[in-house]
């Protein structure tokens, strides 16, 4: 269990202002900053679209690995999986990942991250670009995770669980999910109001790479719990504790996902991975 800590300044954060409706500069600023819970995009896909990739996923030959840190399985070399093996078995994986996911891509005729990208591009005035490491090239971008359970409370932050990486020079980390199919009274995503600091090391428990917190850590904070609908895209800030409820899910349900995460640099540069 990990250690509760005497409140911060930062801990005790100004109450959020409502969820953002789009995509803009000032959306994407205002979830940096904490100012607000979450990023909707709605109608990012089409229902055709979600539903041709479904069809792909369930067609594809790979299924995924099982997630380290939650109940899911993922679609492409996703770092909380394989981070911990080291660069170069991390980095080996990487292309295996991306002709993975193309393939399903490429079948249902629909890329969300391309689509995601240019979204971003439209939006802000820095840099958007994949994680790139100099020796050993990008970082596998736009997982797909498919779950039937929930998740605990975690949060993500590169800086914390990536050293050695150019993901851990990120300031700020944000997330994106495009919702391809969902449970039909399920799935409801709760983020909380109390930011692990920045300044901070690592903390939780379980895979280090994605931490698992002490419920007590969220308790009395604000929370907004959203339940996505199909073809939206919800982004969320990431250092911010989060957990996903899955209960009654029935046999032929689940929660299809493709997603990645946004770092932002010091220099205003946006960078992608999963």
């Amino acid at each position: 269990m990990s250690t509760i800590a005497d409140d911060t300044a930062e801990q005790a954060s100004r109450p959020w202002r409502e969820p953002a409706n789009g995509l803009t500069e000032a959306s994407l600023r205002a979830l940096i900053a904490g100012d607000i819970p979450a990023i909707r995009i709605p109608d990012f896909a089409s229902s055709a679209e979600c539903e041709r990739l479904c069809q792909a996923i369930r067609r594809a030959p790979a299924k995924g690995d099982t997630a380290v840190t939650s109940p899911m399985n993922l679609i492409g070399c996703n770092f909380s999986n394989h981070g911990a093996d080291g660069k170069e078995n991390y980095f080996a994986r990487v292309a295996p990942s991306y002709r993975e996911v193309t393939a399903i891509t490429s079948e249902a005729g629909f890329d969300p991250l391309r689509r995601m990208l240019e979204r971003l591009h439209n939006v802000w005035p820095g840099t958007v670009t994949i994680a790139e490491d100099p020796q050993y090239g990008r970082y596998f971008a736009g997982g797909i995770k498919t779950r039937t359970q929930g998740s605990r409370v975690h949060y993500d932050y590169a800086p914390h669980t990536a050293p050695g990486h150019v993901i851990a020079q990120v300031a700020d980390q944000l997330g994106w999910n495009l919702y391809l199919a969902l449970p039909a009274n399920t799935g409801q995503t709760t983020t909380y109001n109390r930011p692990i600091p920045r300044g901070d090391g690592a903390r939780g428990s379980g895979n280090a790479l994605s931490l698992a917190l002490d419920p007590r850590w969220v308790s009395g904070a604000e929370a907004y719990t959203f339940r996505p609908r199909e073809g939206e895209v919800v982004m969320i800030n990431t250092r911010y504790p989060h957990e996903v409820v899955m209960e009654d899910v029935a046999p032929e349900e689940w929660r299809v996902q493709a997603s990645s995460f946004i770092g932002r640099l010091e220099t205003d540069e946006l960078i992608l991975w999963s």
